[in-house]
């Protein structure tokens, strides 16, 4: 089980890296990943571990990427808080991530987006005073739910997947078919398992 979360990414599972402009990250805690996964298009797409440190598998996958233009991040969250695989991410335990959190900035864009769809993230002041440090180490725009978020069907807030919380010059753009979930083949899912 304490396998090193850079053992999990066999890197022929992600191809064409090179040319991806988005990357959809899941954790595998959110209610029927599947069917999200499955939803999403012209993205790659990965699922996280849940029984491994979330933070340090999406470094070390994003250490295959370079110059993504976003960054969606499905998952379980709270105000100032984003659960990713074991970890849990937050105003107290960002200090002890920025080190790799910094690291993301390499496969980021300079204009890049960071999209945290997670319920409350930036709900409170905590959840804004999170966000704000994330966009300091990342150096991407984020946006962050202040409300449920989610499928509506099992709770989630008004417009399921929608995220009202924008800062800075963030260009909206969600990942998500409108369509039925089907297998495309513009879909690379891959599992950090």
């Amino acid at each position: 089980m304490g396998a090193n979360p850079a053992a999990l990414i066999e890197p022929q599972a992600l191809p064409d890296v090179a040319n991806t402009r988005s990357l959809v990250v899941i954790d595998t805690r959110v209610a029927d990943f599947e069917a999200l996964a499955t939803g999403i298009e012209n993205a790659d797409v990965v699922l996280l571990d849940a029984h491994h440190d979330g933070v340090g598998q999406i470094t070390e996958l994003l250490t295959q990427y370079q110059d993504l233009a976003s960054l969606h991040i499905f998952s379980h969250g709270n105000a100032g808080q984003l659960q990713l695989g074991s970890a849990t991410l937050s105003t107290t335990t960002l200090s002890q991530y920025a080190d790799a959190l910094t690291q993301w900035q390499g496969a980021l864009t300079d204009e890049a987006d960071i999209l945290l769809y997670g319920c409350d993230v930036a709900e409170t002041a905590a959840g804004q005073a999170f966000v704000a440090q994330l966009q300091q180490l990342t150096g991407a725009d984020i946006a962050a739910s202040t409300d449920l978020t989610g499928n509506a069907a099992l709770g989630g807030g008004i417009g399921s997947w929608s995220i009202p919380r924008v800062t800075l010059k963030l260009r909206p753009y969600c990942p998500l078919s409108s369509r039925p979930a089907i297998t495309r083949p513009s879909i690379r899912l891959s599992a950090m398992s």
